[in-house]
């Protein structure tokens, strides 16, 4: 039983596991990051609009003192 033990906590294991973690944390934080990039885009994206001019130009002419 103790042998068991001593292998399931071998240094080994325990480095594959701590990889396993730091490799799902980072695949999470991307995920998150990767979201709020495609908010922020999606807001410039909405905030860029060029509208159609309906109206002739108005043609300011200088003022004389």
């Amino acid at each position: 039983m103790r042998e068991k033990l001593r292998r399931l906590w071998s240094v080994d294991v325990l480095a594959v596991g701590l990889a396993f973690l730091a490799l799902g944390y980072a695949c999470c934080v991307h995920h998150r990051a990767q979201e709020r990039l495609n908010q922020i885009e999606d807001v410039i994206n909405q905030g860029i609009h060029i509208p159609k001019q309906t109206l002739p130009p108005v043609r300011l002419e200088p003022e004389c003192i």
